[in-house]
């Protein structure tokens, strides 16, 4: 009888979910345009340098994610990693050669929550996320690595095609990253990705 109560609960709970497009595992590639300015800082003058680190990279991800029956919402979560060139500018500041890196490897954790549209396939999501930029200043006597996560907020849409495919757009802002030591500050600014994504779909 107690296993009996336990599978009828079990079946009530997953009642709650539906057979979405949406549901299940996914993995895919897409690419990712970054628009982002980083700034090198002398700390005792306040004297600045602004580089404009916009560039073009790679995107792979995996993630899971479950449609609810009872209302068009959706819940799930995902790994991204950005893959690219690392981009470098070269400067003099407070009388030294300087350079500024951004690495061309840049994970991303993060949680979406979506409104689905079943009658088009179609889902509008927001994604909260931690992004791990890194930046690296170097000078003549060492170097500042601005390196932790940095909260991450994104908004696209996501429309499956033959139901094991999905195409999607995603429009994020990565905020602020800094480090600083008794010379120099690195500081990478917010910057705006604008991603577009194809993915399989996996059924659970």
């Amino acid at each position: 009888m107690k296993k009996l109560v336990m599978i009828s609960a079990f079946a009530v709970g997953m009642s709650a979910y539906g057979d979405s497009v949406f549901d299940g595992l996914y993995f895919g590639a897409g690419a990712m345009f970054s628009f982002a300015e980083d700034t090198a800082k002398v700390e005792a003058t306040g004297v600045d340098v602004e580089k404009k680190m916009n560039r073009l990279m790679g995107t792979l991800f995996l993630g899971s994610g479950r449609a609810m029956n009872s209302a068009p919402l959706y819940f799930g979560g995902e790994i991204l990693l950005d893959l690219g060139k690392k981009r470098e500018e070269k400067f003099v500041l407070d009388g030294q050669d300087m350079k500024m890196t951004n690495r061309g490897i840049v994970p991303s954790f993060g949680l979406r929550l979506g409104y689905t549209k079943p009658e088009m396939d179609i889902m509008f999501f927001a994604k909260f996320a931690l992004t791990y930029p890194r930046t690296i200043l170097e000078y003549n006597a060492g170097k500042v690595t601005a390196s932790k996560f940095a909260p991450t907020v994104a908004f696209g849409v996501e429309k499956s095609v033959c139901r094991k495919y999905t195409a999607r757009v995603d429009l994020e802002y990565v905020f602020k990253n800094r480090k600083s030591n008794s010379t120099y500050k690195v500081e990478h600014g917010g910057s705006l990705n604008l991603r577009v994504m194809f993915a399989y779909n996996v059924k659970f």
